[in-house]
């Protein structure tokens, strides 16, 4: 939506209408305040429910970083690090209850450890488009299957990386948002945003922009 103002600040914005979905929904939005707290997303112009507000920004950083040389690429990538350094300065208490829910509705999950790098599939997981790209029923694995597959996922070697923090758990360059006016980096598109292990927020970097 763009206001015909030219003064008129902010003049264009981006309404998200949200799937029935409630507590993706709250997840997401939730995600979006803390980060924002901290400053590694912008924050709402509004919200509810199922809808948003954001300020409307065409600068994804891939723009700028796909065609970049790779000494700059090493630049971007080390200021996408400290982003992710960033968001995992948040309080990890706003994901509690939703993972309590999460637990509620699939049994299985309920001895899977708070830094387990399930937590962001089971995020973006919807259940309702089985066999998608990250997408599956729950109800069809057990809790004994889940702490299979925990115990199966390699663990990181350092004590930071194995630290429990929030994470955005989908970073690379096409989710970064480059204001150039101010120079700073936002997260944008939190499917994934979830507590998890420091490592989700790194692993991604190196290997793509989109």
């Amino acid at each position: 939506v763009e206001c015909s103002e030219t003064d008129a600040s902010p003049n264009k914005v981006v309404l998200k209408v949200y799937r029935s979905d409630p507590l993706r929904n709250c997840r997401m939005l939730r995600a979006n305040t803390v980060f924002s707290d901290v400053g590694a997303s912008r924050a709402h112009v509004a919200s509810a429910d199922n809808w948003c507000i954001e300020l409307f920004s065409d600068s994804a950083l891939y723009h700028v970083f796909d065609p970049a040389v790779e000494d700059v690429q090493v630049h971007w990538l080390e200021r996408i690090a400290h982003l992710a350094a960033q968001i995992g300065t948040v309080p990890t208490d706003w994901f509690a209850t939703i993972r309590r829910e999460l637990q509620t509705l699939y049994p299985c999950l309920l001895d899977v450890p708070e830094d387990s790098p399930i937590w962001p599939c089971v995020a973006y997981n919807d259940p309702t488009k089985p066999g998608e790209r990250a997408c599956a029923d729950l109800n069809k694995f057990t809790a004994a299957q889940m702490q299979q597959l925990s115990a199966a996922l390699p663990v990181p070697n350092s004590e930071a990386a194995r630290a429990t923090v929030s994470t955005h758990g989908d970073l690379h360059p096409g989710n970064v948002i480059w204001l150039s006016a101010t120079d700073e980096l936002k997260v944008m598109d939190l499917e994934f945003s979830c507590v998890s292990n420091a490592s989700q927020d790194l692993m991604y970097l190196p290997e793509r922009s989109t």
